[in-house]
């Protein structure tokens, strides 16, 4: 009887034992999950404003403290409304999504860009000299304004 028991009381044991293992990798895995809800735009994947504020404060300490030089560039995407309103609120989506990943695919990995809210993007970037941050801006135009060529072709 006293083994019976026993067996039973390890059983329940192990079942009690698993059960926390999975409970404590579940709530690691929600923690995680709203991390990042609470840091990216969820469309997107981007960094989202509340983010940028921070780094945009970190990043101006730095300007006034070692005299760096950084560009606040943003960027808007022109008639956006009227790609909602023509073609509805999923092809905007695809069209927020592939800017952003376009854009991305331009930046370095020390800058820092994101979606600043509705078809507005922002970007803090460090450039040793003015020129350099006007050859990233009109390649970021170049680059939006063939993609959006492209996007008329196809409609």
């Amino acid at each position: 009887m006293y083994s019976t028991l026993l067996f039973w009381l390890s059983v329940i044991l192990v079942i009690v034992l698993c059960f926390a293992c999975f409970s404590n990798r579940m709530l690691k895995n929600e923690v995680s999950r709203w991390k990042k809800l609470a840091t990216h735009d969820e469309l997107t994947g981007l960094l989202n404003r509340s983010v940028l504020n921070n780094i945009a404060s970190h990043t101006l300490g730095r300007v006034q403290r070692d005299g760096v030089f950084y560009s606040f560039i943003m960027i808007d995407i022109d008639d956006f409304k009227s790609v909602n309103d023509t073609y509805g609120h999923d092809v905007g989506d695809v069209v927020l999504r592939t800017v952003a990943e376009s854009i991305q695919c331009l930046l370095r990995a020390s800058d820092t860009f994101c979606r600043w809210g509705g078809e507005e993007f922002a970007l803090i970037a460090e450039f040793k000299t003015t020129d350099d941050c006007k050859v990233l801006s009109d390649k970021i135009v170049n680059f939006v304004e063939i993609g959006r060529a492209s996007c008329r072709e196809r409609v």
